[in-house]
């Protein structure tokens, strides 16, 4: 009687977790899992998004600059790193690709103003934001 009184008291002292425990531990680990992965998820674009922006405003900066050294001579539309009086202007790891898709075009008109845009007008980056980078 004794060795089955002390069995049912070792039963007893086990420490542990129910199975109705875990599950509701699952559960509610699912349902916040389920409200902050869509939040999350949306960080990376709008991170893209300013990347792109703050690459266009550099161009720009360094469009107005070649205007500046150049005047109406300047007066171009470049895509790409081909033209090395354009490109001596910008920092060495400058790249003409877009993280959201595309790659940048730097219009420089005749009377110095710049416009940097993905591909095309409708996605123009700077001086204001449209398509699908509008805020």
């Amino acid at each position: 009687m004794n060795s089955l009184q002390t069995k049912v008291q070792k039963m007893k002292n086990k420490k542990g977790f129910t199975l109705i425990e875990l599950i509701v531990v699952i559960v509610i680990l699912g349902i916040l899992a389920a409200i902050l992965i869509p939040r999350l998820s949306g960080f990376s674009d709008t991170a893209k998004k300013q990347a792109d922006i703050s690459s266009a405003k550099t161009l720009a900066t360094a469009a107005s600059t070649l205007y500046a050294k150049k005047g109406s001579a300047a007066a171009n539309t470049y895509n790409s790193s081909a033209d090395t009086d354009f490109a001596a202007m910008l920092p060495s790891t400058m790249s003409w690709t877009c993280q959201m898709g595309g790659t940048f075009t730097v219009i420089i008109e005749a009377d110095g103003d710049v416009t940097v845009t993905n591909g095309d007008a409708a996605n123009q980056m700077y001086p204001s934001h449209t398509g699908i980078f509008a805020d």
